[in-house]
């Protein structure tokens, strides 16, 4: 899983070199589309994963003890690189060719919906979304939704999934993402759980 990790890190890397620029996505078209495909995806499984071999019951976590912990790991960089990187983009703004809403209320709505039109924190999408989503599982688990169990994982994969599809866009707390991205991260949990049966089935030659 930690190379999986190196690799989804090396791939996030040699997606944001020179592919956003038009001419190159032309060029390289497939394999832009290659890593887009499931660079981002692979972190949060890995996430769920880790979640799960950290985690042996995940009804008996204590939800305000456990959200501290990523309130300290995720949103205190998430706050303090959003900060350095509005200051950066302000103290530059002239040269730069993008249009930015520098205003008092954008400076505030961008922390709960980094997405937001005029944001500088859409570079940390990630972080932020990867917050809410532990939020969501903590609170399943609150609700007696145990995704140590399949069935729970797959009803939850299939929820989330359709309310990506069907709900208009929703910037606030990035709630379109999170409901993209958090079946990748129960996938995760699956993942842990059915490993020695998946490791079995690939060592007598599975695709």
């Amino acid at each position: 899983m930690a190379l999986l990790s190196v690799w989804g890190i090396l791939l996030v890397l040699l997606g944001h070199s020179g592919f956003e620029e038009p001419v190159i996505q032309q060029k390289l078209h497939y394999l832009h589309s290659w890593i887009y495909s499931f660079h981002m995806p692979l972190f949060f499984m890995v996430s769920g994963y880790l979640f799960s071999l950290t985690n042996k019951s995940f009804m008996e976590i204590n939800p305000c003890k456990f959200m501290q912990k990523k309130a300290v790991r995720l949103l205190t960089p998430y706050v303090v690189l959003g900060v350095l990187l509005y200051g950066i983009k302000f103290a530059f703004s002239g040269l730069s060719h993008a249009s930015r809403d520098f205003s008092l209320a954008t400076f505030f709505k961008m922390f709960v919906a980094p997405g937001c039109e005029g944001s500088t924190m859409g570079y940390l999408w990630y972080v932020f979304t990867l917050f809410i989503i532990f939020a969501v599982v903590i609170i399943l688990s609150r609700m007696h939704v145990d995704l140590k169990q399949t069935t729970w994982c797959m009803i939850v994969i299939i929820t989330f999934w359709a309310m990506s599809a069907i709900l208009p866009r929703i910037g606030w707390l990035n709630w379109n993402t999170v409901c993209r991205d958090l079946p990748y991260f129960v996938i995760g949990i699956l993942l842990y759980r059915y490993e020695p049966d998946i490791q079995l089935f690939i060592n007598r030659g599975g695709i």
